[in-house]
C-alpha cells in the first residue's frame, strides 16, 4: 500500500506542478549566510532565506575558546560558516523541504547533500552547531559525540549562540 500512495502521489505531482507534493522537496545550489543560515533562489526567481532545521550555530563573529589556555581563541562562527560553503561546494546542489519556522519568523528547511547526509547533522558532527531542544534524536547523538571527541567548539569553553546574540545584540 505504501507504494501505491508513493505512486499516486507521484503522478498527481507530475499533473499539478503548484501542487504540496510537487513543491515538498526543491533542489538549489543555495548561498550561505553563516553556520544555519541560507538563501534558495526557487525557479520564480524570488529569493528565501532559511534556517537549518534543529540546530542553532555559532554566530559569524563569535569566538570560541580553545581549550590549550584560558586566553587561545578561535573563530568559531566564521569556521563554521566557511565549513558550510565548502561542504556545499564539494557536494553541489542540496535535497530541501520546508519543514516549519524559527522563533525569528523565518522558515527552517531540512536538507540532504548529494550524498544522502543531513546537513544539519554534519554541522552538529562536526561540532559546529548545538541540537536544538526537541531536535532529532540523531542530532542530540551527534552533539553527544562532538563533545565526547572534542570537535569544533567542545573543544574549549563557548557561549550557546543563543546566549552569545543575547549578550552582543547591540554589535
Amino acid at each position: 500500500m505504501p507504494i501505491l500512495m508513493a505512486i499516486i502521489t507521484l503522478v498527481a505531482s507530475l499533473a499539478d506542478p503548484h501542487s504540496a507534493a510537487a513543491q515538498e522537496w526543491f533542489f538549489d545550489n543555495p548561498r550561505v549566510v553563516d553556520g544555519d543560515t541560507l538563501v534558495f533562489s526557487p525557479r520564480d526567481n524570488e529569493t528565501m532565506k532559511a534556517h537549518l532545521d534543529g540546530i542553532d550555530a555559532v554566530e559569524d563573529k563569535q569566538r570560541c575558546g580553545a581549550g590549550v589556555r584560558e586566553t587561545a581563541e578561535w573563530s568559531c562562527g566564521l569556521t563554521a560558516r566557511l565549513y558550510l560553503m565548502r561542504t556545499l561546494e564539494q557536494r553541489g546542489f542540496l535535497r530541501c523541504r520546508l519543514v516549519g519556522q524559527y522563533d525569528d519568523g523565518l522558515p527552517t528547511v531540512f536538507c540532504m547533500t548529494r550524498g544522502g547526509g543531513s546537513l544539519s547533522y554534519e554541522m552538529v558532527n562536526e561540532g559546529l552547531a548545538l541540537a536544538l531542544p526537541g531536535a532529532d534524536r540523531q542530532l542530540h547523538r551527534a552533539e553527544t559525540d562532538a563533545k565526547q571527541e572534542k570537535r569544533g567548539i567542545w573543544q574549549g569553553p563557548f557561549a550557546a549562540p543563543w546566549d552569545w546574540r543575547r549578550d552582543n545584540s547591540a554589535s
